[in-house]
């Protein structure tokens, strides 16, 4: 048992609270807040969360490839809303506002060397050659 019940934290209670008892119990939570009354809130959905632990069924046995999509997706969802944040955080810096790069622009492609095949130098479809517009302003040649 803790002595010094003033300088107890709220782990060293939870892991005397796991080792007094087998299985949560409403008399276990009423001695222990009692005892702690700081951390009344805490033991509650301490104990809660123990007693559902209990009652729910062992996890399944993931295989590796399961594992792996689940580790890629919850990486994904964790860069996506890091990106949102740093998007939001730019948003609200006075001053002037920052603005994305635009990865296919001339200083981009010079950056990395110029476009990889296939990635941005993609075929036009038919439609689009011919609502191409000159720019060079000389009707001379065709354009597409």
């Amino acid at each position: 048992m803790i002595r010094n019940e003033k300088t107890a934290t709220l782990d060293d209670v939870l892991n005397e609270l796991v080792a007094e008892y087998e299985r949560p119990t409403s008399e276990a939570l009423d001695t222990w807040a009692e005892r702690y009354p700081q951390f009344r809130r805490e033991l509650i959905d301490f104990v809660a969360a123990w007693a559902e632990q209990m009652v729910l069924p062992e996890a399944p046995e993931l295989t590796a490839d399961e594992e792996e999509r689940i580790v890629d997706r919850v990486m994904s969802h964790a860069l996506n809303v890091s990106f949102k944040r740093d998007g939001e955080a730019q948003a609200r810096l006075p001053g002037e506002r920052h603005q994305q790069p635009d990865w296919r622009s001339k200083e981009r492609r010079d950056e990395r060397g110029g476009l990889r095949e296939g990635l941005w130098a993609r075929p036009r479809p038919d439609h689009e050659a011919e609502q191409s517009t000159n720019l060079t302003g000389d009707d001379s040649f065709p354009v597409g």
